[in-house]
């Protein structure tokens, strides 16, 4: 078992160049799902629906994060496991109460045993993920909005959407998006995108002036 390769997780991280302290090359666990950004879109996947993983292995990754292209080898494995452990490296007289989690995913390749060691998550960096995920209901909607269609083929390589809603009275002046397929709206994976400003008008949509 592995991550269900229709979830492409990685697809939705930053180039290696990103300008944001190298958060937005990252997938990060949290809650029980996964997170990626590339500082334009954000989605948000429960594990339960892109991986086979129990549930004991689906919280051990909790708190850490693994690098997009990382990951991307990893989903060229046909069987990994997640395993977490602690580790006393740093600790003084190997004292138990100073070991630290340590999450591997792990896999086995030509009868060798290959293990990829997860990082722990920027906490405030994922902070921000849920509370640009909540709902903002009762928001003025936007008026004018330019959309990047090539950030939508991004989500839909991510999180396997061929058919999508879109909701537009979130806060933030963020778009809001969800599956139509997905029957379970609130659970499922869904994802939100940055619109583009623009003040552009297509010719013979000009608004009329208002007469004095």
């Amino acid at each position: 078992m592995n991550f269900f390769k229709e979830y492409k997780l990685f697809a939705a991280c930053d180039k290696a160049d990103s300008t944001l302290n190298g958060n937005t090359e990252r997938v990060y666990f949290e809650h029980g799902n996964a997170y990626a950004t590339d500082g334009h879109i954000l989605i948000r996947v429960p594990l339960s629906y892109c991986t086979p993983f129990e549930e004991e292995q689906r919280q051990a990754l909790n708190g850490f994060c693994v690098h997009g292209k990382i990951l991307k080898l990893i989903y060229g494995f046909d069987v990994v496991t997640v395993e977490r452990t602690l580790t006393t490296e740093d600790a003084y007289d190997n004292l138990l109460e100073a070991a630290e989690p340590v999450v591997y995913i792990k896999a086995v390749y030509q009868g060798e045993q290959v293990r990829f060691r997860l990082e722990k998550s920027d906490k405030d960096f994922v902070a921000n993920f849920e509370r640009l995920m909540a709902s903002g209901e009762g928001w003025k909607p936007l008026n004018k909005i330019g959309i990047n269609t090539g950030l939508l083929s991004k989500i839909s390589q991510a999180i396997n959407m061929s058919s999508i809603q879109m909701d537009f009275t979130q806060s933030d002046g963020i778009i809001f998006i969800k599956s139509v397929m997905e029957e379970d709206q609130k659970a499922g994976p869904s994802a939100i995108i940055m619109p583009i400003q623009t003040e552009a008008t297509l010719p013979g949509m000009e608004e009329e002036p208002e007469e004095e």
